[in-house]
């Protein structure tokens, strides 16, 4: 399919509605990334696969967080870099507190927790709810309810080589507030660090924003561009983003255009420069379907995006500054909303490969693409999770190794899996 243009309007005084459809959607982003990232943890026995299609099962190696005693690790998200791994989340008390925390690994498999420095007054109670990291630096997204009305209390937290992590002081309206959506993804790149949202922007209405800084100590908000508000061409929504070689970036989600059938969204892409902006919006023809880019990956080919696509996933590849769909996978269905809960590049036995985990309504499931997104096959994930509220799922990749970390929201576990032995789906 070829690529389009999208024409984009000038800020207007009039807010544009929400559909219902959508307003279902960022409400459970907001509310539930535990709900679009769920888990119910009963194990496998060894060798068996999620069904006949599955290739032969990899071999997962069970990892242990170190936790203050009397303490439980919840894990929110993973990251890696060269030579570093981290996990993100909390460690919970045996009363429910829970304090942020963040882990780091050589190798993922020796662990150790970071000292973590609150500066707010809502600090202390932080769950960290994603991370990036590049160079020497991890950056970290954590909120807490808080004030009269419980609303988030959000900001970003910093650690610089083998420091502690620190909370960056935010003000109430920077990530909240009354314009507040939904802050999705954190993403790293050559050009810093940049942050995927929703919000209501300077039209007042719901659209896409981002936020972005150069080095992870402080992060401007933009929700005035053109090419990311909602406009005469529909609702617009930002889902992730990646960094790329050059140091441009990219952001994914999708676009609700006005009059959409049962509120069927086409994929959408952004691209800016190294200060993330201006922005340059780039869409790939929908088809009908439901659509959204819910994840993006940097790739030696560009990047590659993956989204739930009708009843099925898919693929999109950026490659010489365009996009073009690529292959469909898996099936979609049940009673939770299907979302791509993690995405990486690996290289596995035959080549450089993505690897994909996505909660299918039901379940979650692992699919290893080809580099191009145009072939897929199903691997085995560690344990069998099942659909549900307040579990979550992630997933890192890096070189040949890739982590996965459930959380049932009773404990946390985590796995570490060797995939040079793997095959990509051209197999």
């Amino acid at each position: 399919m070829g690529t389009r243009r999208l024409p984009v309007s000038r800020p207007t005084a009039r807010r544009l509605p929400v559909s219902r459809a959508t307003a279902r959607r960022l409400v459970a982003r907001r509310v539930g990334g535990a709900l679009l990232a769920a888990a119910l943890l009963t194990g496998l026995p060894a060798g068996c696969t999620a069904d006949r299609r599955s290739v032969s099962p990899p071999t997962w190696r069970a990892v242990t967080l170190p936790v203050p005693a009397g303490s439980r690790a919840q894990v929110r998200d993973l990251a890696a870099c060269p030579g570093h791994w981290y996990a993100v989340g909390a460690t919970v008390a045996g009363d429910g507190t829970p304090s942020p925390a963040a882990w780091a690994s050589p190798d993922g498999v020796r662990w150790r927790l970071l000292e973590s420095r609150p500066v707010s007054a809502y600090g202390p109670r932080h769950v960290l709810s994603m991370a990036a990291c590049a160079g020497d630096r991890l950056v970290a997204f954590g909120a807490s309810a808080g004030g009269v009305h419980s609303n988030p209390r959000s900001g970003t937290w910093l650690a610089v080589g083998d420091g502690p992590l620190t909370e960056v002081p935010a003000t109430f309206e920077l990530f909240g507030g009354p314009d507040a959506v939904a802050v999705n993804r954190l993403a790293a790149g050559p050009g810093g660090f940049l942050i995927a949202g929703t919000r209501v922007d300077a039209n007042r209405a719901a659209g896409a924003a981002v936020w972005s800084s150069p080095d992870g100590a402080a992060f401007r908000l933009d929700d005035a561009d053109p090419a990311l508000m909602s406009g005469a061409s529909g609702q617009t929504e930002a889902l992730d983003a990646a960094g790329l070689a050059d140091g441009d970036w990219l952001v994914v989600g999708s676009v609700l255009p006005p009059g959409a059938r049962l509120g069927a969204r086409d994929p959408l892409g952004w691209t800016a420069g190294r200060d993330a902006h201006p922005w340059t919006a780039e869409a790939v023809a929908g088809t009908g379907d439901d659509e959204a880019m819910d994840r993006v990956v940097a790739t030696d080919r560009g990047a590659l995006a993956v989204g739930v696509a009708g009843a099925s996933f898919a693929g999109w590849r950026w490659q010489d500054g365009r996009w073009t769909a690529a292959g469909r996978f898996g099936t979609v269905g049940g009673q939770i909303p299907a979302a791509v809960a993690g995405l990486a590049e690996v290289r596995t036995g035959d080549g450089r490969a993505v690897v994909a985990a996505v909660g299918d309504g039901t379940r979650y499931r692992l699919f290893v693409g080809s580099a191009d997104g145009a072939r897929w096959r199903e691997q085995a994930l560690p344990v069998r999770f099942a659909a549900g509220t307040g579990r979550t799922l992630s997933l890192a990749g890096q070189g040949g190794a890739i982590l996965v970390a459930a959380d049932d929201g009773t404990g946390a576990r985590l796995w570490r899996a060797d995939a040079s032995g793997w095959r990509t789906a051209s197999g």
